[in-house]
């Protein structure tokens, strides 16, 4: 990993990001500041797509407004199937 960070979005939301790896592992992570939120990914697989995996948690993580719920109250179905 470097000491830069890169800058991009996802759903309008801009956010920060380091990707890294090396043999046998990779990392990204991102922090959103406008949100007041971060993830984290770490995988001991070097061809994990940690992108794609973050791309996922995160919709759901930005898809919250006002703080962080569950996967089942993001995608609306607390309380029943």
């Amino acid at each position: 990993m470097t000491l830069g960070w890169h800058i991009g979005a996802l759903q309008g939301s801009r956010c920060y990001y380091k990707e890294g790896g090396g043999g046998g592992f990779h990392s990204m992570m991102r922090v959103y500041p406008d949100a007041s939120a971060a993830s984290v990914v770490m995988a001991n697989a070097t061809a994990f797509d940690v992108g794609g995996c973050l791309d996922a948690a995160d919709a759901l993580l930005l898809a919250v407004e006002g703080g962080v719920a569950t996967g089942r109250e993001a995608i609306g179905t607390e309380g029943g199937r």
